[in-house]
């Protein structure tokens, strides 16, 4: 319908003029009048309809400061992030993990116009790994990576050996565990027991070595020893004993000999 509005209800006495206003996606037609004292001229047609478009913001992914290190947290946690970013028309947010598409079974991502949030209910080991957004508007795009590390409790040491008695001492040599819990090992808690009552009592605290000497041991008394390895999650749940006890044997004595002499 040939239905002309009047876009600038005040004369304007340039040659520029941006009509607001106007609903995204709608054609429309604009002519101009000149205007003097003796009225209005025949107006001036551009010749084809003009196509309302959006005006476009690149996009731009405003990442928090905590997701420019490495995102960690604990086995049975919750992990949410929310990321901002911005665009116009509203931006197409994709995020991959390791180079594959999210599995969303596993992983529940949300966005909105201005944000994307990526949430896991109870993190697992399996979550852990590199996570790409990009965020796209038509032919611009932005990138961003975040690295989420999920951790455990470490196993136990593979191995406990008795390398050496003597005096009052053993000297203990272990294995790391097999299993770090996705986190580096931190330390270890060495423990001794007397073999007649089998009581644990803690000897050393967040040693950092594989092997120990453990020292002031009672003579005649037998020791088993055992050890959990230790990370930022906490100890292992198990230890790992020594097969044998160490047994403190008393130091031998010389026996004298003497010549009695008669005179």
């Amino acid at each position: 319908a040939e239905e002309w509005i009047v876009a600038n209800p005040e004369l304007t006495d340039k040659t520029r003029f941006t009509i607001t206003g106007l609903p995204t996606g709608s054609k429309i037609f604009v002519r101009v009048k000149a205007v003097n004292a003796a009225g209005q001229s025949e107006p001036k047609l551009h010749p084809q309809p003009i196509l309302v478009k959006e005006v476009i913001v690149p996009p731009k992914i405003r990442l928090p400061r905590h997701l420019k290190q490495t995102y960690i947290r604990k086995v049975g946690e919750a992990v949410n992030l929310v990321i901002p970013f911005q665009g116009r028309p509203r931006p197409k947010v994709s995020w991959k993990k390791n180079g594959s598409h999210v599995d969303k079974t596993q992983i529940s991502i949300r966005n909105s116009e201005c944000d994307t949030i990526l949430f896991i209910r109870k993190a697992e080991r399996i979550h852990s790994g590199k996570y790409d957004l990009k965020v796209k508007v038509e032919n611009l795009q932005d990138k961003a990576s975040i690295f989420i590390q999920i951790v455990d409790k470490p196993g136990p040491p593979q191995s406990v050996d008795i390398e050496e008695v003597w005096g009052e001492n053993v000297a203990l040599e272990w294995k790391p565990p097999e299993d770090n819990g996705n986190a580096a090992i931190t330390g270890y808690t060495i423990q001794k027991a007397d073999k007649k009552t089998m009581e644990w009592f803690t000897v050393l605290e967040h040693y950092h070595r594989t092997s120990a000497t453990i020292s002031d041991l009672v003579i005649g008394n037998e020791y088993y020893f055992r050890i959990f390895s230790e990370n930022m999650c906490g100890l292992s749940e198990a230890a790992t004993r020594t097969v044998n006890a160490a047994l403190i044997q008393k130091e031998g004595k010389t026996n004298n000999l003497y010549f009695v002499y008669i005179f």
